[in-house]
């Protein structure tokens, strides 16, 4: 097994693990404490969702969440890990049969997800606990179908969990985005994670690169014909499981071929 298929794995179990401790919760009489203030432990009678507008500054000690805050003011990469783990976890209580798109779509898309927030968490360990008693607790209250306006000290974020999903992998980048890219065609999340041609689309066209603004169209128009015009097209007429077909030398030629003149069509810059 490759050194980037290890990675892979270790990243997945990470989330997958995450995912779980979230969705497992706790039992009402005896309420997550850990890691929160004793004013983030809200009585079993106001259980109810929380409205619209959140400050989970309100849950932290004010040391602890002026850190969080300032942290998230300077790391873009760290908010997208925040919301991404947020989301993960509201999708895991709100839609279980579906719990595990996000995590799939990461693999598929290659993201860099996790390392923003080892970074943060590295250089303050001690905060690692108190964050994820915070997103613990915000994923267990949190109202499912309504997007959330969440406050943390002088931070603020706004985070449609439903149209983050829809939007997803481009969204991990621009979490407060709910614009669904048109080089999905239409398909869910849950569709385009099981695509086995999406990692191809991915893998020759990643996501997060720095590109001129002018790219962004044209990177994703030549991503959506690779994986749902030429990809699919292969494994439509080819008989046996998709796995197969896109391990046979003679598809990969053929696919090798259409990579290589989609690229072709693209500016010098855009590649």
């Amino acid at each position: 097994m490759t050194g980037a298929r290890l990675r892979l794995l270790a990243l997945l179990i990470v989330l997958i693990g995450l995912c779980l401790v979230w969705r497992i919760g706790r039992q009402p009489d005896r309420p997550a404490t850990q890691g929160v203030s004793p004013t983030a432990v809200l009585p079993q009678a106001l259980a109810a969702p929380l409205p619209l507008d959140i400050d989970a500054g309100d849950m932290l000690p004010p040391a602890t969440r002026d850190r969080i805050a300032e942290a998230m003011l300077s790391h873009d990469d760290f908010v997208r890990d925040v919301s991404f783990l947020l989301v993960s976890s509201i999708r895991s209580r709100c839609e279980p049969l579906h719990a595990h798109d996000l995590t799939r779509m990461v693999m598929q898309a290659r993201l860099p997800v996790l390392l923003g927030a080892s970074t943060v968490l590295i250089e303050q360990p001690e905060l690692r606990p108190k964050l994820y008693g915070l997103l613990r607790h915000l994923a267990a209250m949190a109202p499912c179908g309504r997007s959330l306006h969440i406050a943390i000290g002088k931070y603020r974020m706004r985070l449609d969990p439903s149209g983050y999903a829809a939007a997803f992998p481009d969204s991990y980048f621009d979490p407060a985005s709910d614009e669904v890219p048109s080089e999905f065609a239409g398909r869910d999340l849950h569709a385009r994670s099981d695509d086995p041609c999406t990692p191809i689309g991915y893998a020759v066209l990643p996501l997060g690169v720095e590109r001129a603004w002018q790219c962004g169209r044209l990177r994703a128009d030549a991503r959506r014909h690779l994986v749902v015009d030429t990809c699919a097209a292969v494994l439509q007429r080819s008989p046996g499981p998709a796995a197969s077909v896109l391990q046979s030398a003679v598809v990969q030629q053929e696919m090798a071929l259409a990579i290589h003149n989609q690229l072709e069509r693209l500016p010098v810059s855009c590649r």
